[in-house]
């Protein structure tokens, strides 16, 4: 290549460390001939004095021109060239990391070059620039640069050593020493919670990883865009006192019901000598992906934390009308007490304070799972077995009972199965584009 006369080089370049960039700066001064100078000078197609954005430095070349200026002389004749020529590098040159709640959160700042460059943009996102008018409709994640599209995070670091594979689910087995192993009933099929969620993640692929979150880039410098992206990922699963919100005052805690001969009796939860439960705790996880998976759904569908209870049924004095009781109504954030037994039963004499199942009874429905179907006749029981003797409720005989008492919840009294759950919840908490962090809360007592 011909010696460009019209332009000379001034001396050794000055070296700096930027303080606004943080990167090192290359500033080299020239002297050229007045008509380079001109508009038609600086933009000539075949020689222009400005260089494109992005042309390395001779001796650094590992530096990037940035900017350039030209200033005039005493004379007509020739001006004075400034250009700056910027380190710039293909990763981030800062970044910080917080946790807090439901998320941690990842934060990483960029300088690249305000070009289609390997230090800037490649083909499809200098198009969406905004620099280019095809780009005035784009957000700024549809123009990522390059540094920002190789570097971003994928395995999640839970711990301070470096990233460490963590099994999803990880706490489910080891949940709280005083609440008992918690479990779930899969098809009517109790199985402890671990191996339930270890089944769901092996079968949909169930996974946790980094979701893009902010993004702000500032166009404002010569010759460079300072990108600042974070980007967020859920804590680790754990278990959490009481229904797993957050300590909100806004969420009460679920009332206990129990049904038998002498009627409907509701408790405040915990309160003693009622066989109930007396501790709460919540298992909190999460998964990442466009849903959380179709066998999580069937387990847990689109429950809420908060558990109820329905009534529609009635029970039929001895005379039809006397002494007769229809229960229709719903009752919210209770979950329902049973024994253990396989029917409910009533006394064939009153009795206050005494169970039924310690004196001769009848069996007026049968259990099922979420409900209660009653289902006695004069003569004959909800077994389907003959038996001329008549259950008592609240002291007077009854001739017939049907109807049913549901339930989203319930607790076992002296149950060897181990902890009872008694609400849930799947619902996304953080989303980009399709992209969700489900947070998953299962609510148990023991």
């Amino acid at each position: 290549m011909a010696q460009d006369l019209t332009i000379r080089l001034l001396g050794r370049p000055k070296v700096t460390q930027d303080s606004q960039l943080g990167f090192q700066r290359i500033v080299r001064k020239y002297v050229v001939q007045g008509p380079r100078a001109s508009k038609a000078g600086i933009e000539d197609a075949n020689n222009p004095l400005f260089l494109p954005v992005g042309t390395a430095d001779e001796e650094f070349t590992d530096h990037y021109l940035v900017n350039q200026a030209v200033e005039p002389t005493s004379s007509m004749d020739k001006a004075n060239l400034t250009r700056d020529f910027v380190e710039i590098r293909d990763t981030y040159n800062s970044e910080s990391s917080s946790e807090s709640g439901d998320l941690k959160r990842i934060t990483r700042k960029y300088i690249v070059l305000r070009a289609q460059h390997a230090r800037g943009y490649d083909v499809t996102s200098w198009v969406n620039h905004p620099f280019n008018s095809g780009g005035r409709s784009n957000d700024a994640w549809d123009y990522l640069p390059s540094a920002i599209k190789n570097t971003e995070p994928t395995s999640v670091s839970y711990t301070d050593t470096g990233s460490v594979n963590v099994s999803i689910f990880n706490a489910s087995s080891s949940g709280p020493s005083s609440l008992g192993t918690p479990s779930v009933s899969i098809a009517s099929t109790s199985t402890t919670l671990s191996t339930a969620l270890q089944a769901a993640a092996s079968t949909d692929s169930l996974s946790i990883k980094w979701v893009r979150a902010t993004v702000q880039v500032d166009s404002s410098n010569p010759g460079v865009d300072v990108w600042s992206v974070s980007w967020v990922a859920p804590v680790t699963d754990h278990w959490a006192v009481g229904n797993g919100k957050n300590g909100s005052s806004s969420q009460k805690l679920p009332a206990m019901m129990k049904f038998d001969h002498n009627g409907i009796r509701t408790f405040k939860f915990g309160t003693s000598g009622t066989g109930g439960p007396t501790i709460m705790y919540s298992y909190v996880s999460y998964v990442v992906g466009v849903d959380p998976g179709t066998t999580l759904t069937s387990y847990f569908g689109t429950g809420t934390v908060n558990p109820s209870v329905s009534m529609d049924f009635q029970l039929i004095g001895l005379d039809g009308n006397h002494r007769s009781a229809s229960f229709r109504q719903s009752v919210a954030n209770t979950f329902l007490i049973q024994d253990t037994s396989q029917y409910l039963k009533f006394p064939q004499a009153y009795f206050i304070d005494a169970s039924a199942r310690e004196h001769p009874s009848v069996k007026v429905g049968f259990k099922e799972p979420h409900k209660i179907v009653f289902s006695f006749q004069k003569d004959m029981d909800a077994a389907g077995d003959s038996n001329p003797n008549l259950p008592h409720y609240q002291g007077s005989p009854i001739m017939q009972a049907g109807g049913n008492l549901s339930f989203s919840h319930t607790f076992i009294m002296n149950s060897s199965s181990g902890s009872s759950l008694i609400g849930s919840s799947i619902k996304p908490i953080f989303s980009h584009g399709s992209e969700r962090i489900w947070k998953i809360v299962l609510t148990y007592v023991g």
